[in-house]
């Protein structure tokens, strides 16, 4: 089975609990790769003139600064589940679901706030099309780590 890089740190960082921590190197060069990847994307998908691009590329590593942090919680979020996947309980659900409904919630006003920036310095179209290309990036990286991610043992109340 081939994994990519999303599903394979996904599978590790499942596999065992302690590998965030003990592997922080490796998600780091993880991390350095996907994002050299996902420039390339929107480069290519972007298809920027000179101009454009050197007033995107500045707006965009501050809205990637930020999604790091983002990234960094749902990390945790995973490591948390990881670590207690098979004594989970009501009470860890709720916890981890709530945390994901307000990492989700943040992403969102993430995307909304670089969408305004983009806009107001170049274009709504050009804006719009930043959102989508995120947005599609985003959806593979989320199915590579959902399809990977064990599903929560029911547990009665």
């Amino acid at each position: 089975m081939r994994f990519s890089k999303a599903s394979f740190l996904a599978f590790c960082m499942l596999g065992s609990p302690s590998f965030a921590g003990a592997q922080e190197p490796f998600i780091e060069l993880m991390r350095s790769d996907l994002r050299t990847e996902k420039v390339a994307i929107l480069t290519e998908s972007m298809a920027f003139s000179e101009d454009d691009a050197d007033v995107f590329w500045p707006i965009y590593r501050e809205y990637e600064l930020q999604l790091s942090k983002l990234s960094d919680r749902r990390l945790e979020l995973l490591t948390q589940y990881a670590s207690k996947y098979e004594s989970f309980s009501n009470e860890n659900a709720r916890r981890l679901v709530e945390a994901r409904f307000q990492l989700q919630e943040d992403h969102l006003k993430l995307k909304k706030k670089y969408f305004g920036r983009v806009e107001e310095a170049l274009s709504t179209t050009i804006a719009a099309r930043f959102i989508q290309v995120e947005h599609q990036i985003q959806l593979l990286a989320e199915l590579g780590l959902a399809s990977e991610t064990p599903l929560v043992k029911p547990v009665k109340k």
